[in-house]
Protein backbone atom coordinates (compact mmCIF):
# COMPACT_ATOMS: atom_id res chain seq x y z
CA UNK A 1 0.00 0.00 0.00
CA UNK A 2 1.18 3.53 -0.71
CA UNK A 3 2.26 5.56 2.32
CA UNK A 4 -0.85 7.80 2.36
CA UNK A 5 -3.29 4.90 1.97
CA UNK A 6 -1.36 2.83 4.52
CA UNK A 7 -1.58 5.66 7.07
CA UNK A 8 -5.36 5.94 6.46
CA UNK A 9 -5.76 2.17 6.81
CA UNK A 10 -3.67 1.87 9.98
CA UNK A 11 -5.25 4.70 11.95
CA UNK A 12 -3.55 4.57 15.36
CA UNK A 13 -1.85 1.19 14.78
CA UNK A 14 1.95 1.53 14.44
CA UNK A 15 3.11 0.54 10.92
CA UNK A 16 5.70 -1.83 12.44
CA UNK A 17 3.13 -3.85 14.43
CA UNK A 18 1.80 -5.98 11.55
CA UNK A 19 2.96 -6.63 8.01
CA UNK A 20 -0.06 -6.40 5.68
CA UNK A 21 -0.87 -7.76 2.24
CA UNK A 22 -4.03 -6.76 0.38
CA UNK A 23 -5.76 -8.61 -2.44
CA UNK A 24 -8.46 -6.92 -4.51
CA UNK A 25 -11.19 -9.09 -5.95
CA UNK A 26 -14.04 -8.16 -8.29
CA UNK A 27 -16.33 -7.06 -5.44
CA UNK A 28 -14.28 -7.70 -2.31
CA UNK A 29 -10.93 -7.05 -0.64
CA UNK A 30 -8.97 -9.49 1.50
CA UNK A 31 -6.32 -8.37 3.98
CA UNK A 32 -3.67 -10.69 5.42
CA UNK A 33 -1.59 -9.60 8.37
CA UNK A 34 1.44 -11.19 9.99
CA UNK A 35 2.22 -9.88 13.48
CA UNK A 36 5.74 -8.61 14.06
CA UNK A 37 7.52 -9.03 17.43
CA UNK A 38 6.68 -8.51 20.18
CA UNK A 39 3.24 -9.50 18.81
CA UNK A 40 2.71 -12.98 17.45
CA UNK A 41 0.09 -14.55 15.21
CA UNK A 42 -1.86 -14.07 11.98
CA UNK A 43 -4.97 -12.16 11.03
CA UNK A 44 -7.06 -11.98 7.91
CA UNK A 45 -10.27 -10.28 7.04
CA UNK A 46 -12.56 -10.30 4.04
CA UNK A 47 -14.49 -7.14 3.19
CA UNK A 48 -17.25 -7.65 0.63
CA UNK A 49 -20.81 -8.70 -0.01
CA UNK A 50 -20.72 -12.48 0.49
CA UNK A 51 -18.15 -13.81 2.92
CA UNK A 52 -19.44 -17.35 3.23
CA UNK A 53 -18.79 -17.15 6.99
CA UNK A 54 -19.41 -20.56 8.52
CA UNK A 55 -18.23 -21.14 12.09
CA UNK A 56 -16.66 -24.47 12.97
CA UNK A 57 -19.29 -26.66 14.68
CA UNK A 58 -16.94 -27.45 17.58
CA UNK A 59 -16.12 -23.80 18.28
CA UNK A 60 -17.12 -22.14 21.53
CA UNK A 61 -18.89 -18.79 21.42
CA UNK A 62 -17.37 -15.86 23.26
CA UNK A 63 -19.01 -12.43 23.32
CA UNK A 64 -16.53 -9.61 22.84
CA UNK A 65 -15.64 -6.36 21.17
CA UNK A 66 -13.58 -5.62 18.06
CA UNK A 67 -12.95 -1.94 17.57
CA UNK A 68 -16.34 -0.23 17.84
CA UNK A 69 -18.25 -3.45 17.12
CA UNK A 70 -19.74 -5.97 19.50
CA UNK A 71 -18.80 -9.41 18.15
CA UNK A 72 -19.57 -13.03 18.76
CA UNK A 73 -16.20 -14.79 18.48
CA UNK A 74 -16.20 -18.44 17.44
CA UNK A 75 -13.13 -19.80 19.22
CA UNK A 76 -11.49 -23.17 18.81
CA UNK A 77 -8.28 -24.94 19.67
CA UNK A 78 -6.59 -26.47 16.61
CA UNK A 79 -4.77 -29.80 16.39
CA UNK A 80 -1.45 -28.12 17.25
CA UNK A 81 -3.05 -26.42 20.33
CA UNK A 82 -3.12 -23.00 18.66
CA UNK A 83 -6.14 -20.74 19.18
CA UNK A 84 -8.27 -19.51 16.28
CA UNK A 85 -11.08 -16.97 16.55
CA UNK A 86 -13.51 -15.96 13.83
CA UNK A 87 -16.22 -13.31 13.80
CA UNK A 88 -18.47 -11.55 11.33
CA UNK A 89 -19.36 -7.85 11.46
CA UNK A 90 -21.18 -5.56 9.06
CA UNK A 91 -19.68 -2.26 7.92
CA UNK A 92 -21.62 -0.06 5.51
CA UNK A 93 -23.68 -3.01 4.23
CA UNK A 94 -20.55 -5.11 3.64
CA UNK A 95 -19.60 -8.24 5.52
CA UNK A 96 -16.27 -8.35 7.29
CA UNK A 97 -15.19 -11.91 8.05
CA UNK A 98 -12.36 -11.76 10.59
CA UNK A 99 -9.99 -14.62 11.45
CA UNK A 100 -7.23 -14.39 14.07
CA UNK A 101 -4.89 -17.18 15.11
CA UNK A 102 -1.92 -17.51 17.43
CA UNK A 103 -0.25 -20.09 19.66
CA UNK A 104 -1.91 -18.85 22.85
CA UNK A 105 -5.11 -17.04 23.81
CA UNK A 106 -3.09 -14.15 25.25
CA UNK A 107 -1.50 -13.57 21.82
CA UNK A 108 -4.93 -13.67 20.13
CA UNK A 109 -6.24 -11.15 22.66
CA UNK A 110 -3.29 -8.84 21.95
CA UNK A 111 -3.98 -9.01 18.20
CA UNK A 112 -7.68 -8.31 18.78
CA UNK A 113 -6.72 -5.20 20.77
CA UNK A 114 -4.23 -3.93 18.17
CA UNK A 115 -6.14 -4.75 14.97
CA UNK A 116 -9.36 -3.48 16.50
CA UNK A 117 -7.72 -0.03 16.43
CA UNK A 118 -7.48 -0.02 12.61
CA UNK A 119 -9.43 2.88 11.12
CA UNK A 120 -11.91 0.55 9.38
CA UNK A 121 -13.03 -0.85 12.75
CA UNK A 122 -13.24 2.50 14.53
CA UNK A 123 -14.58 5.13 12.16
CA UNK A 124 -17.94 5.40 10.49
CA UNK A 125 -17.19 4.73 6.79
CA UNK A 126 -19.13 5.12 3.60
CA UNK A 127 -16.90 3.38 1.06
CA UNK A 128 -17.00 0.32 -1.15
CA UNK A 129 -14.40 -2.45 -0.72
CA UNK A 130 -12.34 -1.49 -3.77
CA UNK A 131 -12.02 2.12 -2.60
CA UNK A 132 -10.66 1.17 0.82
CA UNK A 133 -6.90 1.56 1.33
Amino acid sequence: MADQKLAEFLGSVPPTAITWRKYIGPDFDVYYGHANPPLSGEISFYLGCCSGFTPEPQSSIVEGKFGRFPVRWHRRITDDDSVTQNALVEIDHHEVDIAISARRQQEVDQLVAVVGRLAIFNKVRKTSPSSSP
